[in-house]
C-alpha cells in the first residue's frame, strides 16, 4: 500500500501522461441491489449502461448488512457494522461510535473540498450539528428529491475546488414506487424477480420498481453528463452503487444473495476504464481502502477490504476466500450472521424467533401475496446451508443432509472464529440498542406500527416527546367487529388517537375499524419531513388489505390528508365499498402567494410554529408544520383532484363550516368530479377542521352509521339479486 508524502497529502497521479489530482464522485442509490441493465435486467438503464462499458462493472459485489444504514456506514467506515456501530438505522436512533472514522472525513482532511447532494443515511440531524456536518462535509446542496438538479448546477456552473468528493444520493429507488399509467409497458409483461411468484401483483409491483429505476438512471444520467460538460470526467473516479437488495420479500434486510447483492461501477483514474468486467467475489468494505489507495494514503487502523485496484488491473483475480455479513437492527431486532465462500453460504440466526421477522420487510403488494398464503406461519430456519452453484436463488436449505456435515462444521467454526476476531458482541447474548432508538416488536406485521426501546414509561412522558397530549396512546388499533369494516385514517402531523372516538362508536354498532400510524407521525416532526405522500398511501392500503381479509364489505375513510388518501385508496381499488372524507385536505386554505413560498421555504427551514395548536383533550400530534411534508400533503390533494372521475362508489364528504385549514370548495370539488351515483355533502355549522373531535361529533356518527348501513345493504341486495 502506497504511504502518502506528508508535504503533499494528495499525490500527483498520471493519467494520460498528464500529472493529476483525482476527484471522487460517489453517486448511490436506495434498495436497488444489481437490477439493472448491465447486470443483465430486462429494465432499460441507458446511462448506467455506458458507465459500465466505459468503466468498469463488478458482478458479485456484495454489501455487508443488507439494511439502509449498516450497509452505507461499513462502507464508508470500511469497518463491520458491529464495528463502527452503526447496527441499525440512524433515523431510528442509532450512531457511529466516531464519525471521524467516516471517509468523507479522513479525504477531507487530506485537502479535499467535501460536498453532499442528497441523501446520506449515516447519521441524523441534532440540535446543535446537522448530520452533514457530523460526517465531514463541507456543504451541503439540499434533499434527495432536488439531488440530480442541485449537483448538475455545481458541475455546470460552479465547479468546485479540485480535489472535490461529491457524494450524490437518491432515495430511489426506495419504495413507495410511482404508480403506473397508459404510457407505461404492460405490467403483464414483467417478471418478478426470483423467489417470487409470478401473479398479477408481483407483476405489477415489478413494472413499477422498473419505472422506478428508469428514474433513477435518467436522475444519474443527468448527473454524468454535467461531469463530462465540466471537463473533470478524466480526471474524476466516479464510484456508483447502492445499499443493499430490493424492497421486495426474502431480498433487503435478509442475508440471502438477493439482499446482499449490489451493483458496483467505477469508471476513470486508477485504471477504471475500457468497460472491463470483474467476476472475483468483492464486498462494499473494499471501497474504502480502494479510495485510499488510489489517493496513496495509508488506510486507517482498523479499516477492513482491500483495495479493488489490483482486480481492475488484472494482477490478481481474487480478493476474497470469504466474506462475512450481519443484520442486527432494522425496523426489528433479527440478529443474524453469515459467511459466504464461491460456492457455500452458511447462515446462522440468533433470535429463535418462531415466525419471520415482518417488520424488517417493507410493505408492499408482494409482501401482502406471500401474507395471504401463509408467510407468518412458516418458521425460518436457525441455520441455512446453500449450494450456490446448483441453487443460487438459496431455496434448497442442506444443513441436515448427513453428506454436507463436515462443510457446515466448517463454515460454522470460521463463522464463529471471525466473531471472536472481530470483538462481536452478539456472541455474547443479545446486541443492545441504544436509549433513544426507536424500534419494532418483532410479531407484528408492518414496520410503521413503532414502539419506543427501552419500554420505559418516562420515554413516553409529555414532556419528552414533541407531541401535544403525549400520555395518549399513538399506537394503531384493530378493533374486531363484524363483517362490515372501516378503515380509518388520520391527519398531517396528528396519530390515530385523532379519529379513535369514531372509531369506538361505530365499533359498539358492531363495525370492525382499522386505524394505522401513518410514516413520520408520532415520533419527531423531522421524520415526517423524511417522508413522501405515497409512503402514507402505502400504509393505508396495507392496513385496507389486511381489513379486507376479515371483512366482507370495507368503507374507507379519514380525516383531512386521511380523507385525501382515503380517496386515492377509493380510485385504486373499485372493491372498495364507500369513502368516507372528513374534511378532506385535497385543496389547502393557502392564497398563490402564499403556495410560492411554502415551496421555496421546504428546502430550508424544517418546520414552523402552528399558529394554533389544537387544545382538544384527544388530539395528539406534532406542536410544529414540518414544512416538506406540507408540500408532500398539497402534492397529493392535487393527484387526488387529477382522479377523482375513477370514483365510482359512494361518497360521503362531511365538512365543517368553521374549518380555516382547507380550502371550503374541497366538498364541492369532490361532488362535482367524482362519478358515483351516490353521493351526499353534510355541513357541520360550529365546527373547525378536525371534526372528528368537536362537538358535532354525535352528528357524524350518526350520518357515517346511516351511510355505511344503508351502502352496505345496498351491496348486499344488488348481490343477491
Amino acid at each position: 500500500m502506497k504511504v502518502h508524502n506528508p508535504q503533499s497529502p494528495i499525490p500527483n497521479l498520471q493519467w494520460h501522461g498528464m500529472p493529476m489530482t483525482p476527484n471522487i464522485l460517489y453517486i448511490h442509490s436506495h434498495d436497488t441491489g444489481r437490477y439493472i441493465q448491465p447486470c443483465g435486467h430486462s429494465v432499460a438503464t441507458p446511462n448506467l449502461q455506458r458507465l459500465a462499458e466505459q468503466g468498469v462493472l463488478f458482478r458479485s459485489h456484495f454489501c455487508h448488512s443488507p439494511t439502509c444504514s449498516p450497509s452505507r456506514a461499513s462502507m464508508l467506515t470500511g469497518r463491520y457494522a458491529h464495528e463502527n456501530g452503526l447496527y441499525g438505522l440512524a433515523h431510528r436512533g442509532f450512531r457511529l461510535h466516531d464519525p471521524a472514522q467516516h471517509l468523507v472525513h479522513v479525504v477531507r482532511q487530506a485537502g479535499y473540498t467535501t460536498i453532499l447532494a442528497g441523501m446520506q443515511h449515516e447519521a441524523r440531524d441534532e440540535a446543535d450539528s446537522p448530520a452533514w456536518q457530523q460526517l465531514g462535509y463541507d456543504q451541503y446542496l439540499g434533499p434527495p428529491a432536488t439531488a440530480h438538479e442541485t449537483a448538475v448546477s455545481l458541475l455546470r456552473h460552479n465547479p468546485p475546488q479540485q480535489p472535490f468528493f461529491l457524494t450524490v444520493g437518491f432515495e430511489e429507488t426506495h419504495r413507495p414506487f410511482p404508480e403506473l399509467d397508459d404510457n407505461d409497458p404492460n405490467p403483464d409483461y414483467a417478471q418478478p424477480p426470483a423467489p417470487l411468484p409470478n401473479t398479477r401483483e408481483t407483476r405489477r409491483d415489478m413494472a413499477a420498481f422498473n419505472k422506478m429505476v428508469q428514474i433513477l438512471d435518467d436522475k444519474m444520467g443527468q448527473v454524468l453528463a454535467a461531469l463530462d460538460e465540466s471537463g473533470l470526467a478524466e480526471n474524476t473516479l466516479v464510484i456508483c452503487t447502492t445499499d443493499h437488495g430490493l424492497a421486495f420479500p426474502r431480498m433487503k434486510c435478509t442475508l440471502y444473495d438477493s439482499g446482499l447483492g449490489v451493483m458496483l461501477l467505477l469508471r476513470g483514474p486508477g485504471g477504471c476504464t475500457g468497460g472491463k468486467v470483474v467476476d472475483a467475489m468483492t464486498s462494499h468494505l473494499d471501497i474504502f481502502p480502494t479510495v485510499c489507495d488510489l489517493l496513496g494514503l495509508e488506510p486507517p487502523e482498523g479499516v477492513r477490504g482491500r483495495s479493488l485496484l489490483p482486480l481492475v488491473a488484472g494482477s490478481t483475480n481474487s480478493l476474497h476466500e470469504e466474506l462475512f455479513f450481519e443484520v442486527n437492527y432494522h425496523a426489528a431486532y433479527e440478529p443474524q450472521r453469515a459467511i459466504r465462500t464461491g460456492r457455500w453460504k452458511y447462515i446462522r440466526r440468533f433470535d429463535n424467533q418462531p415466525y419471520p421477522i415482518l417488520p424488517n420487510c417493507d410493505n408492499s403488494p408482494s409482501k401482502w401475496a406471500w401474507l395471504q398464503n401463509g408467510w407468518r406461519e412458516q418458521p425460518p430456519p436457525d441455520e441455512a446451508l446453500f449450494d450456490l452453484l446448483f441453487d443460487p436463488n438459496e431455496t434448497n436449505n442442506l444443513i441436515n443432509a448427513p453428506s454436507h456435515k463436515a462443510i457446515a462444521a466448517d463454515l460454522r467454526q470460521r463463522l464463529t472464529d471471525w466473531m471472536v476476531a472481530t470483538d462481536d458482541p452478539l456472541r455474547l447474548g443479545r446486541m443492545p440498542a441504544p436509549e433513544t432508538a426507536v424500534i419494532n416488536p418483532p410479531d407484528i406485521i408492518s414496520p410503521n406500527e413503532v414502539e419506543l426501546f427501552p419500554a420505559n414509561e418516562s420515554v413516553l412522558a409529555a414532556d419528552t416527546l414533541p407531541l401535544v397530549n403525549g400520555h395518549l396512546d399513538k399506537r394503531p388499533f384493530f378493533l374486531e367487529g363484524g363483517k362490515l369494516g372501516v378503515l380509518l385514517l388520520h391527519g398531517l402531523t396528528a396519530t390515530p388517537a385523532e379519529v379513535r372516538l369514531l372509531a369506538e362508536r361505530l365499533h359498539a354498532h358492531g363495525i370492525t375499524i382499522a386505524a394505522p400510524l401513518l410514516p413520520g407521525h408520532g415520533t419527531r416532526p423531522e421524520d415526517l419531513n423524511e417522508v413522501r405522500w405515497r409512503d402514507w398511501v402505502w400504509e393505508a392500503e396495507m392496513a385496507y388489505q389486511q381489513l379486507a381479509t376479515v371483512c366482507d364489505q370495507v368503507f374507507v375513510g379519514g380525516e383531512s390528508t386521511g380523507g385525501a388518501i382515503a380517496l386515492h385508496l377509493a380510485a385504486d381499488h373499485p372493491e372498495i365499498a364507500g369513502v368516507l372524507a372528513y374534511a378532506p385536505a385535497i385543496k389547502l386554505a393557502l392564497p398563490v402567494a402564499d403556495i410560492v413560498k411554502l415551496y421555496a421555504a421546504a428546502p430550508l427551514i424544517d418546520a414552523i410554529p402552528k399558529e394554533n395548536v389544537n387544545d382538544n383533550p384527544h388530539w395528539q400530534g406534532y406542536r410544529v408544520n414540518p414544512l416538506w411534508a406540507v408540500v408532500e400533503l398539497m402534492r397529493l390533494g392535487r393527484e387526488v383532484r387529477r382522479r377523482l372521475g375513477e370514483i365510482d362508489q359512494p361518497v360521503l364528504v362531511v365538512q365543517g363550516r368553521q374549518d380555516e385549514t382547507i380550502a371550503p370548495e374541497c366538498g364541492e370539488i369532490i361532488m362535482a368530479g367524482v362519478a358515483s351515483a351516490q353521493k351526499e355533502m353534510y355541513w357541520l355549522e360550529q365546527s373547525g377542521h378536525v371534526v372528528l373531535l368537536e362537538d358535532e361529533l354525535g352528528e357524524i356518527t350518526a350520518v357515517t352509521k346511516r351511510f355505511v348501513e344503508r351502502d352496505a345493504w345496498n351491496a348486499r341486495a344488488a348481490q343477491f339479486g
